[in-house]
């Protein structure tokens, strides 16, 4: 597993836990449903319904998962722009998506910017 590892997240155990597992927990959770979603359709709805328990678990924990695929893009957002392809007005891809504790952003989301098209 990567892990994360900005520089502004405490390792300083935060309600019993270390903030830093969790971020890196939020994010590989996100990631899995990512990966599940290209699974048939007769087991998709099952793990869909493991992964909304554990991110309810998550967000009990204070944590936030925001994906901003789709959103139109301008200067001053909180993202991490790994690539950017012509026209770049939206986001059409999320590599890792933004993790928030206790509404303050932990980890920026990485995303890949592209031209607006018809579906977005």
């Amino acid at each position: 597993m990567r892990s994360i590892s900005p520089t502004a997240i405490s390792t300083a155990p935060v309600r019993g836990f270390e903030l830093s597992a969790l971020l890196n927990l939020a994010v590989e959770c996100w990631r899995f449903r990512q990966r599940c979603e290209r699974i048939a359709d007769d087991r998709r709805q099952k793990v869909r319904e493991h992964f909304e328990r554990v991110h309810s678990a998550l967000a009990a924990c204070g944590l936030e998962l925001r994906d901003p695929l789709g959103e139109a893009y301008h200067p001053g957002m909180s993202l991490d722009i790994l690539a950017s392809e012509g026209g770049s007005d939206v986001v059409i891809e999320t590599v890792r998506p933004a993790v928030y504790f206790d509404g303050r952003l932990q980890i920026m989301a990485q995303v890949i910017l592209g031209p607006r098209t018809e579906a977005s």
